[in-house]
């Protein structure tokens, strides 16, 4: 049952009407604040705090539709059911498949950034063989050898990985 405001402002207006025709036969002192104006002021107060829930209901309203236009959006994304409608009874598994494809993509930007380095260093070292031989940091023999098959097999695991993301 929703409240008539406009009856309702009438009636404050009928109790403020009344407390004005008193005045004129009763004492003032008797009259700053009768019954009826209290009345009023009430109803007023009522409608005003009517108005501010309305209108907060009216933002929470707007704040689900907008949720569920965003779920539906994002049910688009899931597999469909046995009916053809997107299966969003597995949506757990969804966010955790969404969320190992994120975790191997910073895998495999790190992974880059492991075959950048490792490639500088190769560089750095092939530059070094004019160097004398005992430069710190310079592979030689087979430690050069084992930078270069593990610089092979890191980069064989990143191909592998973004092939598989695609």
């Amino acid at each position: 049952m929703a409240i008539d405001t406009e009856k309702m402002k009438a009636l404050a207006a009928e109790l403020r009407a009344n407390h004005e025709a008193m005045k004129s036969w009763m004492p003032t002192h008797q009259l700053e604040s009768s019954p009826a104006s209290k009345g009023a002021d009430a109803i007023d107060t009522l409608l005003d705090e009517c108005a501010l829930l309305r209108s907060r209901v009216n933002a929470l309203s707007d704040l689900v539709d907008s949720l569920l236009a965003a779920r539906r959006a994002c049910a688009s994304e899931f597999p469909p059911d046995a009916e053809g409608e997107p299966d969003e009874g597995r949506i757990h598994e969804n966010i955790r498949k969404l969320k190992a494809a994120l975790e191997a993509a910073a895998a495999d930007k790190r992974d880059a950034e492991k075959i950048k380095r490792a490639a500088r260093e190769v560089l750095n070292w092939t530059e070094a063989k004019h160097r004398p031989p005992k430069v710190e940091g310079v592979p030689t023999g087979e430690m050069a050898l084992v930078r270069v098959h593990a610089l092979v097999e890191l980069h064989a695991a990143l191909a592998q990985r973004q092939g598989e993301g695609s």
